[in-house]
């Protein structure tokens, strides 16, 4: 292998490769295992589907059925360093409530919150972002203000990995290199991944510890794709429980007074040297009193909120202007750079209206993990031959109704402490909420669980009755919460590694 990171393309004579550790995906999944691994002196091959530099097509989903519309292009990115070439740089860890056992929620984390904490320290540190000495001001009772920082400029896996990768002899990276199928013997035991090597032939692939780090729909895939029949590789879970994040604008905040926009509650701001925006959430107290979900609203002042809704149609309709932007010169000059850049300057918007007393609430929603929603194969496939997927998610009336009801509670706490009202009338009966469903966050697929009755991986990411397979990403999440999860991708991705070191000595 004459260079720490090539691509298959120039290797065309190869139809094996062998390696202690292989690890599928070379995104925040897979990428941080994958340098913690190095570092400890582990053989690691990385391969990635996609090319160096530029993303590949995406012709993986067939057909979608869901509620409210879908944009899987903006989160997912088939090249090195996977979906966090996208990512803005929004970060924030999930909360205590998310693992906590809750009766009225169907799954629940098989490890405490406790178990992550120090890997979220970890990873903040690697990321260069830190929540520093922020404390929450004594704030509204029955409420929670949960902040999200900035990585400046976001943070790439792409970076971090290839500065490893030229300094550890031990990593490498395989670019062009499509996993098609995973072999296990009659134990179980992975024995060999079948790669499609750009030549034509198929490449196998032979490790000690197989890493699934390609994201919630491909992982799925490849391991469905790899069953024989109905049962095999991964339990009867497989593919179910999928779930993304689904966001709206959901209702308006009125206040008694005025207030001053510059502040990280109303517009992104620097907090003690770290831009933060933050956001309000239900207690865990209040959450069990209604049994609701941890959803979280962010309070955007009416410039910013019509800039941002500019910037999501101009994207959706592919352009980089929009003529809803004319005779508007401060949104012509928003989407006149549209992208990550653009993204971040959005939420600073509203320091152009210094002082508000009413606000869009943009809610960004939790879920009841949901079998029913889930991935599934269709008879369609790929140029490589692979089994396209079909997506079916819905958000339910029980989902609804936990929104409304956090909603509701909102309005009775604001108001009983006299600080304003929340406007969200007609929710309940709204057939249509406007929620962008599908789009970046894809969670749940490969679930972690007690046992197999209720996960397809176990507290260290093994999949069951397959001891030497693993899942890395958002897919093993059995609950959601309302954090992008890059942070939690990233915390049990170091924890991983830790685990694979200690069963695995040199």
């Amino acid at each position: 292998m004459p260079k720490p990171i090539w691509s298959l393309r120039d290797r065309p004579e190869l139809t094996t490769l062998d390696t202690d550790i292989c690890i599928v995906g070379s995104g925040p999944a897979g990428g941080v295992p994958a340098v913690e691994l190095a570092r400890a002196g582990r053989r690691v091959l990385v391969l990635e589907a996609g090319t160096a530099t530029k993303p590949l097509p995406d012709t993986t989903v067939h057909e979608m059925v869901l509620t409210g519309t879908a944009d899987i292009a903006f989160g997912r990115a088939l090249q090195f360093g996977g979906s966090s070439n996208l990512w803005a740089g929004r970060v924030a860890p999930l909360d205590a409530v998310d693992f906590a056992e809750r009766r009225w929620v169907d799954g629940n984390w098989p490890i405490p919150y406790e178990a992550l904490a120090p890997y979220y320290a970890r990873a903040f540190e690697m990321m260069g972002v830190s929540l520093g000495k922020w404390q929450p001001s004594k704030g509204l009772e029955g409420l929670t203000y949960k902040p999200f920082v900035w990585s400046e400029p976001p943070f790439r896996i792409g970076t971090l990995l290839r500065e490893v990768a030229e300094s550890y002899a031990n990593l490498h990276v395989c670019t062009d290199a499509p996993v098609t199928r995973i072999h296990a013997d009659e134990a179980g035991t992975v024995t060999t991944l079948d790669v499609a090597h750009p030549a034509g032939h198929t490449l196998s692939v032979k490790a000690r510890v197989f890493i699934l780090a390609s994201g919630g729909l491909e992982v799925p895939r490849l391991m469905l794709a790899s069953r024989n029949g109905d049962t095999g590789i991964g339990g009867r879970l497989l593919g179910r429980y999928f779930s993304t994040h689904p966001k709206a604008d959901i209702a308006t905040l009125t206040l008694g007074r005025a207030v001053s926009t510059r502040n990280a509650l109303f517009s992104d701001t620097r907090v003690q040297g770290q831009l933060m925006r933050i956001g309000m959430a239900l207690s865990a107290q209040d959450q069990e009193s209604i049994e609701g979900l941890n959803h979280y609203v962010q309070l955007s002042p009416f410039l910013e909120y019509r800039a941002s809704k500019l910037f999501e149609a101009a994207r959706q309709k592919g352009v980089s202007r929009n003529s809803l932007a004319t005779g508007n010169p401060t949104a012509r000059r928003i989407l006149g750079s549209i992208g990550l850049k653009t993204f971040n300057t959005l939420g600073r918007l509203g320091k152009l209206e210094p002082r508000a007393k009413s606000f869009v609430l943009r809610g960004f929603f939790d879920q009841f993990p949901d079998p029913d929603n889930r991935i599934a194969l269709s008879a369609e496939r790929d140029q490589l031959g692979m089994p396209k997927i079909n997506i079916t998610w819905h958000f339910r009336e029980r989902d609804q109704a936990s929104v409304v009801g956090f909603m509701q509670r909102l309005d009775e706490l604001l108001k009983a402490q006299r600080v304003g009202a929340v406007n969200y009338r007609n929710l309940a009966e709204a057939s249509d909420w406007g929620l962008t469903g599908i789009h970046s966050h894809f969670m749940g697929t490969t679930r972690m669980g007690h046992s197999a009755a209720n996960g397809v991986v176990d507290s260290d990411n093994c999949v069951f009755g397959t001891p030497n397979l693993y899942v890395s990403g958002p897919s093993v999440f059995p609950t959601y919460g309302n954090a992008n999860p890059f942070l939690t991708i990233a915390a049990l991705g170091m924890r991983l590694a830790d685990h694979l070191i200690l069963m695995h000595p040199r």
